[in-house]
């Protein structure tokens, strides 16, 4: 995807079943606009959507 660098997913040390999902962007828009309008996007949630429990925070940080 145009805008991606890269991801981690990391497992919480003190709880179970909790992670955290970092995905670096270049822009938010490249996020927000390019990923989340895409058809890419469509695909990874059909995928992934049903794993969220609740359905995570996206919060942005520079």
């Amino acid at each position: 995807m145009k805008g991606y660098i890269s991801h981690q997913l990391k497992k919480c040390v003190k709880e179970d079943n909790k992670y955290i999902l970092l995905i670096n962007w270049e822009t938010i828009e490249d996020h927000e606009i390019g990923f989340r309008q895409s058809d890419q996007y469509q695909e990874w949630k059909m995928l992934l959507h049903h794993f969220y429990e609740p359905f995570p925070v996206v919060e942005y940080y520079q």
